[in-house]
Parts: structure tokens; C-alpha cells; sequence
């Protein structure tokens, strides 16, 4: 599990906000992208994109490193090389080993963080969920699948 919290030290953590570093690419000029999408000020849009420069490239060696051989720790680069991604596991209620990206270039990524806001029986309502799902319809994992409500509908029945 993943806590993102990068903007969060200036209040500027909002749904889908881990998208910038996620698809960050060296030639767009990002604190325009924050000034024109959500309206960041200066100095703030520089500051974070100044951020970005270092640690976009670390947030995405996880991601690819993980697609390519399904171990988000085998490629990383940059910041990431300090930091390994664990499995997420639960003390108690609690969710526990979870990684937080965070806004401090000195620590970017802390491994052994504690979810305060997801907890282990809301991560096992999901998986049952999960389990439902590919249960009641007998697909395979590269088979697309619609939820309504509690109940799988294959691409077959849309």
C-alpha cells in the first residue's frame, strides 16, 4: 500500500494529485500545469514542481519496476533506492509497512508508515468484494469486468 501525502505539508492534497508525478515527464513545464489546472499560485506551482524534478522519477521507478517483473523494489533509481517498498501488513485493525510518499526531500518515502485512515477491515471488505466478483462470474483476471452494485456483468452482458 501506497499513502500519498506529498502535498500535504502546503494543503494542496486533493483527489488524483499523484497524477502529476506519476505521468511527470522532464519537458513540460509543471508549474504551469499547476497554475493552469489547479490553480496553484507562484511561488508554490515552482516549488512543487522544483520538488517534482527529484522525486517524479523516484515514484515512477516503483511503478515500472513492478510492472516489468512484478517486484515494485527491482529497478528503483534516484530517492527510491533508499526506501523499499514492503507488503503492507496489519497490526490488528491497524495497516501497517504501508510506503508514504511524502513533500520532504530528506525523507521522500518512508517505509514503515502506519495508515491512519485505511484499516485492515476495510482493506478485507474490498478483498471479499474483490473475491465476489471473480467468483460470480467466472472470468479470469484479463477479462474485463463492470461492478453494479455487489454483482460482476461480464462485457458479454453490457
Amino acid at each position: 500500500m501506497m499513502d500519498y501525502a506529498v502535498h500535504n505539508l502546503e494543503h494542496q492534497a486533493v483527489h488524483a494529485s499523484d497524477l502529476f508525478p506519476t505521468f511527470w515527464n522532464a519537458n513540460i513545464d509543471m508549474a504551469r500545469v499547476l497554475r493552469d489546472c489547479k490553480n496553484v499560485l507562484e511561488p508554490l506551482a515552482t516549488k512543487i514542481a522544483e520538488y517534482l524534478k527529484s522525486f517524479a522519477p523516484a515514484y515512477q521507478s516503483y511503478f515500472t519496476s513492478h510492472a516489468i517483473d512484478g517486484n515494485p523494489n527491482s529497478h528503483t533509481h534516484g530517492w527510491a533506492n533508499s526506501s523499499k517498498w514492503q507488503n503492507a501488513s496489519s497490526k490488528g485493525d491497524k495497516v501497517t509497512n504501508v510506503l508514504r510518499a511524502t513533500g520532504n526531500s530528506k525523507t521522500p518515502f518512508i517505509t514503515d508508515y502506519e495508515d491512519v485512515v485505511n484499516t485492515q477491515s476495510a482493506c478485507a471488505f474490498w478483498n471479499q468484494i474483490a473475491a465476489e466478483i471473480q467468483g460470480k462470474s467466472g472470468k479470469g483476471a484479463g477479462d474485463a469486468l463492470v461492478v453494479q452494485g455487489a454483482y460482476a456483468v461480464g462485457p458479454e452482458e453490457l
